[in-house]
């Protein structure tokens, strides 16, 4: 259990960083284009805070969705340095953020009447949310040195 805890955390973020270079929507930005369609993914997410051309205003449900899924692009970012240099620091804190922005990420598919447009960036990054949850869920070597009699009064499981 411990060497697949990890194994999940680059996996995590080597999904999550394929996942902002693979499209995400039908219609969207590639590569090829010369967009990153991550970037263009997180940019309409914010359009209802920070306007951004050619889309128009979401409803107040959307809006919210939107800009709180945008916003859990730096929630993995966080929760993935924290783990990697704090594993045994608030890590059941940590899963259940993920698992909430996790959540909060699949209901573009939940929620969303056509399904049809999303493509395999949006699939990749709200499964690497999951593998970092998982992640932090399992136990790894490191945290349970951490958890050891003689650590530092900060270093909690």
């Amino acid at each position: 259990m411990r060497r697949l805890a990890t194994l999940l955390l680059p996996t995590a973020a080597l999904v999550f960083v394929v996942a902002w270079l693979t499209p995400v929507i039908d219609q969207g930005t590639t590569l090829g284009q010369g967009g990153v369609p991550g970037w263009e993914a997180f940019r309409v997410a914010l359009s209802p805070v920070w306007p951004y051309e050619g889309f128009e205003a979401m409803n107040w449900f959307w809006s919210i969705i939107a800009v709180s899924s945008a916003l859990t692009n730096f929630l993995f970012v966080a929760a993935l340095a924290h783990l990697v240099w704090q594993p045994g620091v608030y890590r059941r804190a940590v899963c259940w953020a993920l698992a909430l922005a996790f959540v909060v990420d699949s209901a573009w598919f939940v929620f969303s009447g056509d399904r049809e447009y999303l493509r395999l960036g949006y699939y990749l990054w709200v499964a690497s949310f999951a593998l970092l949850a998982v992640a932090a869920w399992l136990p790894t070597a490191r945290a349970d040195r951490a958890a050891m009699p003689g650590a530092t009064s900060g270093d909690r499981v």
